[in-house]
């Protein structure tokens, strides 16, 4: 259960500041207050951020440095992120959700191998979702489904950074393409 610190990583800020104010009793009050005050205002990015230079470096070690390699690559990403955003909705509202199970499990695995940790952190929140709902066997509420598109959006918008760096390299390759927009996710 020892924490590690990975890139991108994701912070549960809600089940640390949980834990923090049962195990915080003996705190003095005002670092006590000052923690939670900030866990409880921490808000995960939700808009897309460019890949820092580290992630680059790493896309690029692990792809290798040739233009025309990683535009085929980026064409791959490009074709599988459609398939995602365009059957991932259809899934996630069916009322057996076996294939949104089978396409989450194939985006973590993804995400793990591209270092998008947010992604497969936002996959697993909502396997955990489908989870809960399957062990609940009661029909979705409206506030339910808001939750599942909000992490649906969520997951669209944390792979958005890996999609605009595999573009550069098809725009590199075919200069008549247009660049990547987050409105393409849906």
């Amino acid at each position: 259960m020892t924490a590690i610190f990975v890139a991108n990583g994701a912070l549960d800020a809600e089940t640390i500041a949980a834990r923090f104010s049962q195990d915080a009793i003996q705190l003095p009050a005002a670092i006590r207050d000052f923690v939670l005050t900030h866990l409880q205002q921490y808000r995960a990015p939700t808009a897309a951020a460019p890949l820092a230079a580290m992630d680059e470096a790493k896309l690029i070690s692990l792809f290798g440095n040739a233009p025309d390699k990683l535009a085929h690559l980026g064409t791959l990403f490009e074709s599988e992120y459609k398939k995602l955003a365009a059957g991932l909705g259809a899934a996630l509202s069916s009322p057996q959700p076996t294939e949104a199970k089978s396409m989450l499990h194939a985006i973590k695995g993804m995400a793990a191998m591209l270092g998008a940790h947010a992604a497969a952190d936002v996959a697993r929140r909502i396997e955990d979702h489908i989870a809960q709902r399957e062990l609940d066997a009661a029909a979705a509420d409206g506030k339910e489904n808001a939750e599942l598109s909000d992490l649906q959006d969520a997951l669209l918008r944390s792979l958005q950074p890996y999609r605009d760096w595999f573009s550069r390299y098809q725009r590199a390759a075919d200069p008549h393409l247009p660049p990547t927009r987050p409105t393409d996710a849906r």
